[in-house]
């Protein structure tokens, strides 16, 4: 058999039929219209799931103050915010534990403390032996009527005397009195425990001379001494024993006058200082509603009560 060389046709005849043919082959980057989507929000919805779990908020928020956060979306770093509440917390709780007036803490709102604690520097602190701190809730009060003013000497006068004594107070209020005492009221606070003596007429005595007034009322069972002025001599003549003016060691302060310093009564052996009272004995009692040393001068408003 001869050999007969292959044609060109008959060679394109062979590579059409075979490695030359053509075949659909897809597109991996075709996506059709509304297919696709649910994969991407699956996708989208398992990284959100993946940042929560991480910890990182998406939103640039951080669970705990004082810390910073990364905004996810941004990449940007927030500021830092550092959370105060706590200390503003601390401050109000100290204020709330440490009582105006008390012992340590801040003075009251004219610089009051309670009685043994004088106020330095705003703070209430004890107070020296040799001067005690007035207590806010003594005073004296005297309010007498009189028709012309106060006579000058000394008068008597019979008067109706009406009380209202309890543990708050000591309060007598008179009237009828005849002459120019029209009436009046005293009021001692606190109590102290002065019994009451009911109402009924009783003497009234009214000495003024050299600045001082001094007022006098004798009941059945007690008498009541009432001194406003700059001297005790007066009270000395009717109390069983002598009152007297006693320097301190208070600290001196800026007053009407210029200069006043805190002293102190003494009477029945006891020592009461400026804006105190106490029971001296049994049947004895003194208010010091006001002592004072006011540039050189003394300045006295207090209530002696003592058995009749």
């Amino acid at each position: 058999m001869s050999r007969r060389p292959l044609s060109v046709l008959a060679l394109a005849g062979l590579l059409g039929a075979s490695s030359l043919s053509c075949s659909r082959v897809p597109n991996p980057f075709y996506i059709a219209d509304g297919e696709g989507t649910d994969e991407v929000g699956e996708g989208s919805e398992s990284a959100g799931e993946s940042e929560d779990e991480s910890g990182t908020d998406s939103s640039g928020e951080s669970s705990s103050n004082g810390d910073s956060s990364t905004d996810t979306d941004s990449g940007e770093s927030t500021d830092t915010d550092t959370d105060t509440t706590g200390s503003a917390e601390d401050s109000s709780s100290e204020t709330e534990e440490c009582p105006v007036a008390t012992e340590g803490c801040p003075c009251g709102p004219t610089d009051d403390c309670f009685p043994g604690l004088v106020c330095m520097g705003g703070i209430c602190l004890p107070g020296s032996p040799d001067c005690t701190a007035a207590d806010p809730t003594v005073d004296v009060a005297i309010d007498l009527e009189w028709a012309g003013g106060v006579p000058n000497g000394t008068d008597t006068f019979n008067c109706l005397l009406n009380t209202d004594i309890s543990d708050a107070q000591v309060e007598l209020t008179f009237g009828f009195c005849g002459g120019n005492l029209e009436g009046g009221s005293i009021t001692m606070t606190p109590g102290l425990g002065v019994p009451d003596v009911g109402g009924s007429f009783v003497e009234v005595t009214s000495v003024n001379q050299g600045g001082t007034h001094t007022l006098r009322i004798d009941t059945a069972s007690l008498d009541f001494v009432f001194v406003e002025g700059s001297s005790l001599f007066e009270a000395n003549m009717v109390l069983p024993w002598t009152p007297s003016i006693v320097d301190t060691d208070c600290e001196v302060t800026n007053g009407g006058c210029g200069m006043e310093k805190r002293v102190s009564i003494e009477g029945a052996g006891v020592t009461v200082f400026d804006g105190n009272a106490q029971q001296l004995a049994v049947d004895q009692w003194l208010w010091v509603g006001r002592a004072v040393d006011a540039c050189g001068t003394n300045e006295i408003t207090a209530a002696f009560v003592v058995a009749g």
